[in-house]
């Protein structure tokens, strides 16, 4: 049983968080909760996992099923020193101790009794997807925009 498994097994409650991809805001979230004893699991809705480049054209694009440790690597291969003192290579240290790669939500099926956004733009989002599936073993209780709490880095 790993460590983030063995923590959530405290909690009646079970809360997921979710951005768009499942990288900083949803996986500090994820962290906090973690370390309170609650029941938590993150997750993105996009398409790929998109992470600042060196330029805002020129994201580093991966693929969900991606590890946070291949993405350190890469980022890490391509300029150790921008990535670092941008916050993205401790960023990914901290998501690879909680879990091994982002999750996409529309691939879950767990129930949750409390979700959380914490993008504005996720909102319709989880809201259509939610509806279109929920025969699928999930409900969507309660959805709150985060974006201006203390959970927001």
């Amino acid at each position: 049983m790993s460590n983030s498994e063995s923590q959530t097994q405290r909690s009646p409650l079970k809360f997921a968080v979710v951005c768009s991809s499942n990288q900083n805001r949803s996986m500090e979230t994820h962290n906090i909760f973690l370390k309170k004893g609650l029941s938590i699991r993150s997750f993105g809705t996009g398409k790929e996992v998109k992470l600042p480049g060196p330029s805002i054209t020129q994201p580093n694009v991966y693929d969900f099923s991606t590890t946070y440790e291949y993405m350190y690597k890469d980022l890490c291969n391509k300029d150790k020193t921008l990535y670092t003192q941008n916050g993205l290579l401790h960023m990914l240290e901290r998501n690879k101790r909680i879990k091994p790669k982002p999750e996409k939500f529309q691939e879950n099926r767990d129930i949750f009794e409390i979700i959380f956004t914490v993008e504005e733009r996720i909102i319709s989002k989880m809201s259509l997807f939610s509806w279109n599936f929920s025969g699928f073993g999930f409900i969507l209780l309660f959805l709150s925009s985060m974006c201006n709490s203390p959970f927001c880095v």
